[in-house]
């Protein structure tokens, strides 16, 4: 066994902490800055090493005792082994770092980091896999399934129909079962939940739907024989309402499970205000446009209306254009138009180029890839402020990069942390086109 004793020096972007052995670098995971470890290489790369802890031999005054039983084997979680508020440092220097050092980007203002007001039981969605009576989350860097009877992380509301699901098919086996999601609404205290099956399967989806309290509907969708391998699921059955519902900044919505909303709910209006907040800054009464890309059910679009003539709302998801335009009617909410497109497609169209933006404010809120095809375009099309809302650090640093080219400096950024416990985090930055 090849060990090392290894003094880390810092985060990656990723959850790992840094090291060196022989002065190469050595990524190390569940570990903590300044600690000094004995670290087994896992895997050898020509610029860099993985590796993973045999021993601590010196322990950071911020590791704390970790609240889950299977952190460290299950893939969930990179940080809970460290005290909270120093979590939010990490993924500061992390973010900022990953905009200096990929992007070039050095913001002009940097927001304090907002903490989340739960850095437990706040995610209001969930995916559990099944392998046989295994139920839980995959194992790090693995398709494995680590069994889990509870998770910390997830609203007290999910928990408990994770149980109730696992003992009432316990009871009445679900032949084909690989997947299932859950989704609860804090306003009302109500559950959903999907379930996927490889095959058609004899379970009495009613009975489950009635003997579980505060399960208000149930999905039900099917993949079978060669459609494993390639093609998504398709919906088979539905029993009940499906939809989850929160409300944000005074605004209600209802959204399908499988439209992407925020997890975290209670930190989603948090963003949302700081978003809008960023949006309006300057303006003197209603802005003319405000266009919100990736707009998902109208998360942003909506809450944004108010402060403008007219919002715009961008997005590929058929199934999310049409909860985004229900939100809208359900709030009477009219100077807002929703357009089903590939966000760079309707960026670069003749009808786009024609009218202009210059006038406008733009928000990019792409997923963890990035997008920075709609970046380019966007910075082409000369919006007066974008602001680029993003998870990820790396894409987000190379995105805007794509940004600054076109004449925009980096004016205002700030790190909303709401993914406690993990290695992921949210972020607004703000891009001012210099006339």
């Amino acid at each position: 066994m090849d060990v090392h004793e290894v003094e880390m020096t810092g985060a990656a972007y990723g959850g790992s902490f840094v090291g060196r052995i022989e002065g190469k670098v050595v990524f190390v995971p569940f570990t903590a800055t300044g600690e000094v470890v004995r670290v087994e290489v896992t895997e050898e790369k020509k610029s860099f090493s993985t590796g993973a802890v045999v021993e601590v031999v010196s322990e950071s005054s911020a590791r704390v005792a970790p609240k889950c039983s299977v952190f460290g084997t299950c893939g969930g979680c990179s940080y809970q082994h460290i005290e909270y508020s120093e979590q939010v440092r990490i993924k500061e220097s992390i973010f900022l770092d990953s905009l200096r050092r990929i992007g070039g980007i050095v913001p002009e203002c940097v927001e304090p980091s907002v903490e989340a007001a739960e850095p437990y039981g706040y995610r209001s969605r969930a995916r559990i896999h099944v392998d046989g009576n295994r139920w839980g989350f995959y194992k790090v860097n693995s398709n494995t399934v680590v069994a889990i009877e509870s998770c910390p992380l997830l609203d007290p509301l999910l928990n408990t129909l994770f149980k109730s699901i696992k003992k009432s098919i316990a009871e009445e086996p679900m032949p084909g079962l690989y997947e299932f999601e859950i989704g609860c609404s804090r306003d009302d205290g109500s559950t959903v939940a999907r379930f996927y099956l490889d095959g058609k399967s004899p379970f009495d989806f009613e009975e489950l739907l009635s003997s579980i309290e505060g399960l208000k509907g149930i999905e039900v969708w099917l993949k079978s024989g060669a459609e494993l391998a390639s093609a998504p699921a398709r919906p088979i059955a539905a029993y009940g309402d499906t939809l989850s519902s929160y409300t944000v900044l005074g605004v209600s919505h209802l959204a399908p499970l499988g439209v992407f909303t925020q997890a975290n709910t209670v930190e989603n209006e948090r963003l949302v205000d700081t978003v809008r907040r960023y949006a309006t800054e300057g303006c003197e009464g209603q802005g003319p446009l405000v266009i919100d890309l990736h707009c998902g059910s109208g998360n942003l679009t909506l809450a944004l209306a108010s402060g403008f003539e007219r919002s715009v709302g961008v997005e590929a998801s058929s199934t999310a254009v049409v909860a985004a335009n229900n939100n809208a009617e359900e709030n009477g909410i009219t100077s807002v138009e929703f357009i089903r497109s590939d966000s760079s497609q309707w960026l670069l169209s003749a009808a786009v180029k024609a009218k202009g933006l210059t006038d406008a404010v733009a928000v990019l809120d792409p997923p963890r890839g990035g997008d920075r095809a709609s970046a380019r375009a966007l910075a082409e099309l000369g919006p007066k402020r974008i602001l680029y809302v993003s998870c990820s650090p790396p894409t987000l640093a190379r995105d805007l990069q794509a940004i600054a080219a076109k004449g925009y400096s980096c004016t205002k950024a700030v790190l909303i942390d709401m993914f406690p416990q993990t290695y992921h985090m949210e972020s607004v930055v703000v891009m001012e086109r210099q006339d």
